[in-house]
Formats: structure tokens, C-alpha cells, sequence
């Protein structure tokens, strides 16, 4: 049942998305497969916040021995990482409106990580 709900939240946000592309005129291709960071400050930000939660997980992990479902925490630093990303967007670029998409991804995230909190 848990899978049956996460592909349908997964279909809605993808849905969501196209709606939001479509209405903020946001371009549908990117010109690669990776993320172009805004500049060198904001590649080093996403690179620390990656260094911290991977210590964490290690931490909650392995010395403490009380977490054992990794696939939230995964879903917790994908959240993270795209609420820093909406945040450099807006503060550097925020006629772009790129960085409402990246906020509508980083709360889904949120959204899906809580629902698989209290499902689980």
C-alpha cells in the first residue's frame, strides 16, 4: 500500500511540475544532465550540506544503531538540498522563477518525507 500511495504521489508531483513549467514559462530542457550551480559559493554550500547529512546519517546509523529505514533520510537531504538550491536561485537570479520550482520540489519532499514518517 505504502508503494501504491508513493507512485501516486510521484505521478502528482510530476503533474504539478509540468503545470508549474508551463505556467512560469520555465524552459523544459536543460542544456546536461547535471545542475549548473550558480557560482562556486553556492557549488561549495551543496557540497557541505552533503558532507553534514552524510556524517548524520553515518552517525544515526552505525554509532547510535536506532535508525534503520535509509530511504527517509534520503528523501530528508534531497528536501535539504533543494531548499538551499531555492534559496540561492531567488537570492541570485530571481527574475529567472527558477527558484519556485526547486521550492515546489523541496516541499513535496517534505510533504512525502513526513507522510513516510507516520506511515512507517
Amino acid at each position: 500500500m505504502f508503494l501504491i500511495c508513493t507512485i501516486l504521489y510521484t505521478i502528482a508531483f510530476w503533474f504539478g511540475s509540468l503545470w508549474l513549467k508551463k505556467k512560469l514559462n520555465l524552459p523544459r530542457e536543460t542544456k546536461g544532465w547535471l545542475y549548473k550551480h550558480m557560482n562556486r559559493w553556492h557549488r561549495f554550500g551543496e557540497m557541505a550540506i552533503v558532507a553534514v547529512l552524510i556524517a548524520a546519517l553515518l552517525m544515526t546509523r552505525l554509532v547510535m544503531g536506532w535508525r534503520t529505514s535509509t530511504h527517509h533520510d534520503c528523501i530528508l537531504a534531497v528536501s535539504v538540498l533543494l531548499a538551499f538550491r531555492s534559496f540561492v536561485e531567488r537570492r541570485l537570479n530571481p527574475k529567472s522563477r527558477q527558484h519556485i520550482l526547486s521550492a515546489y520540489a523541496s516541499m513535496s519532499g517534505l510533504i512525502l518525507y513526513t507522510g513516510s514518517e507516520w506511515w512507517m
